[in-house]
């Protein structure tokens, strides 16, 4: 893994708030008992076909800063808090969208992407390479398709 270091310095702040939003003020069991149920990414994630490596040529061609996947799975409470509390506030989504191609995977899925160094695999192993584990899970890559921010859980 690529120290946090190497993301530009005056966009370490953007990458934090996107990675720490999950540090709101909710318990656990808020989001169990609230019985919110994940049923899919916010409608302005990239959708469609998993090709990072394409995706990175247009964070390249764009000037913008690198991609962000965000790893669920159907069902998490914890998932739909996130997106809920977090993912839908606008000056938030308008950051993450100007710098970041924001894109939404299943951590449980056998469908085949293409990776940020061109190799297909299924989008379950890409998850496990990169030790998304659990969902939610953000990875953030930099334009060279280095992962640089890894945040895992909700709380």
């Amino acid at each position: 893994m690529m120290p946090a270091h190497r993301l530009p310095r005056r966009l370490w702040p953007l990458a934090l708030a996107a990675a720490l939003a999950n540090l709101l003020p909710l318990s656990a069991s808020a989001a169990v008992e609230g019985g919110e149920r994940h049923s899919g990414h916010p409608e302005w994630m990239v959708p469609g076909l998993i090709d990072l490596e394409s995706d990175l040529e247009t964070v390249r061609d764009e000037g913008m800063t690198g991609v962000m996947v965000l790893y669920t799975t159907a069902g998490c409470s914890y998932c739909a808090r996130f997106e809920k509390l977090s993912l839908k506030d606008p000056t938030l989504q308008a950051k993450l969208r100007q710098h970041f191609v924001p894109i939404g995977l299943e951590i449980f899925d056998d469908v085949i992407m293409t990776g940020p160094d061109g190799e297909d695999r299924s989008i379950k192993e890409f998850a496990e390479e990169h030790g998304a584990g659990m969902a939610p899970t953000l990875l953030f890559f930099d334009a060279n398709g280095e992962r640089v921010l890894r945040a895992v859980g909700y709380q």
